[in-house]
Formats: C-alpha cells, sequence, structure tokens
C-alpha cells in the first residue's frame, strides 16, 4: 500500500453515520405488518358496514361496493407481499415443520376476524 492509500478507505464521519445508522434500523417484523393489515381492516369494515346498511338509493351503494372492492384489492395486493415476507422469514426463523407465521388469505380468514364481527363479506353487492 501506499501512503495515503489507507486514509481513501477509512469512512468519513458521513460515511460511519450513514452506513451506522442502517445497520441498526431493524426491519418490521411480518407479525406487526399483519397486524397492521388487520387494524386497517377492521377499521374499514366499521366504517363501511353501517354506511352500507344506511345507504339509499341503488348509486350510494354501488358507490360503497366500489370503494369495498378497492379496499379489498389492495388488501390482497398487500398479502400477497407480506406472504411473501412471512415465507422469507418461516425460511430463515424456522424447519419447516414448525412455522412460527403463517400465510394470509383474505376471504377466509381475514374478513371473517372478529375485529370484523365475523362477517365482512368480499363483496357487498
Amino acid at each position: 500500500m501506499y501512503e495515503g492509500e489507507h486514509d481513501a478507505l477509512e469512512p468519513t464521519p458521513e460515511r460511519k453515520q450513514f452506513t451506522t445508522g442502517m445497520v441498526v434500523a431493524s426491519p418490521v417484523s411480518p407479525g406487526t405488518k399483519i397486524d397492521q393489515l388487520r387494524e386497517d381492516i377492521a377499521r374499514k369494515w366499521r366504517q363501511y358496514e353501517p354506511a352500507f346498511r344506511q345507504a339509499e338509493g341503488k348509486s350510494h351503494l354501488t358507490a360503497l361496493s366500489i370503494g369495498w372492492d378497492d379496499e379489498c384489492k389492495r388488501w390482497e395486493s398487500q398479502i400477497v407481499e407480506l406472504n411473501q415476507l412471512v415465507s422469507d422469514y418461516n425460511l430463515r426463523q424456522r424447519p419447516s415443520s414448525n412455522l412460527e407465521i403463517f400465510k394470509l388469505r383474505l376471504e377466509s380468514d381475514e374478513l371473517k376476524e372478529e375485529a370484523c364481527s365475523g362477517k365482512a363479506p368480499r363483496y357487498l353487492l
């Protein structure tokens, strides 16, 4: 090594702070993201369910149905991403015979959660 070459390899204080921040920052666990998704589904159902029951007129029912369908499509795409995180997490953390986190299914599981009174349908109309 030539003189001064070693100095070029040493990170500057700004780089040290940047790399340290990256190492220290921990990703959100799949379990936390799943809880956030379930809270979002429950919150939206608490908004849509009474609005749908009290809706007057076909145009209002149609608008609510379209809005609910949009929410379900958004959740389905989030579930695809979460299921990939769950797969990756399970591969890293546990043997396949003892999975810690199970994959999500919107229609059969998440919409039937207690938070949604166990009766949130996939389609309102």
